[in-house]
């Protein structure tokens, strides 16, 4: 797949935890961390784009995200994706019921991902899952805080969760898309 992104003319490509579940036949919690990084190899040696992890909740607290950060970066990711997902990861994500942490802790994960990075050029992305849980202004609050916390990209999908499925973005995100697995996500984003 990720030779045929680069020959459509894809920018990066996004090693998704779900996808690979699917490939291996087990649940995205399921997974580890030297999976995702096997795979990355794989991808490098027939394709040069860079390639964006989902890390989901970077793999435990922020000791432990400092080496999901070094491990990423051995591996060549580009980016690295940590959403704020109680660990160890609960099945029923995939059924749209989420375990969120509390600000506090993602922030604490956010500033150890910072900490730990050592090669100036990986990205590290924020994700919250907050407004299918709670609202579009609790998801704003918390992209918000990942951004100010030094996130490089703050992300708060916007897929549609009670109470607010006609309210307007906030006004500090631009809409970009994400290509993953062949589907097109919208999603706010708040960059540096």
């Amino acid at each position: 797949m990720a030779r045929l992104a680069e020959e459509a003319g894809f920018k990066a490509v996004y090693l998704s935890g779900g996808s690979l579940g699917w490939l291996k036949c087990v649940t995205e919690a399921n997974l580890t961390l030297p999976e995702l990084a096997a795979v990355a190899l794989d991808m490098r040696a027939v394709c040069q784009l860079p390639i964006v992890l989902d890390a989901g909740g970077g793999w435990g607290d922020p000791v432990h995200v400092h080496r999901t950060i070094a491990l990423a970066e051995a591996a060549g990711f580009a980016a690295i994706e940590i959403e704020d997902q109680l660990l160890p990861r609960r099945v029923e994500h995939h059924a749209g019921v989420d375990h969120l942490i509390p600000t506090e802790l993602m922030l604490k994960k956010i500033a150890e991902a910072i900490a730990a990075r050592t090669d100036p050029d990986l990205v590290i992305i924020a994700r919250t899952n907050a407004r299918r849980v709670y609202d579009l202004d609790e998801a704003s609050r918390r992209a918000e805080a990942f951004h100010r916390t030094g996130a490089d990209i703050a992300v708060r999908p916007h897929a549609e969760c009670r109470g607010d499925a006609h309210r307007r973005r906030a006004p500090a995100t631009a809409a970009h898309d994400l290509r993953a697995a062949g589907w097109v996500f919208r999603i706010p984003l708040l960059t540096a």
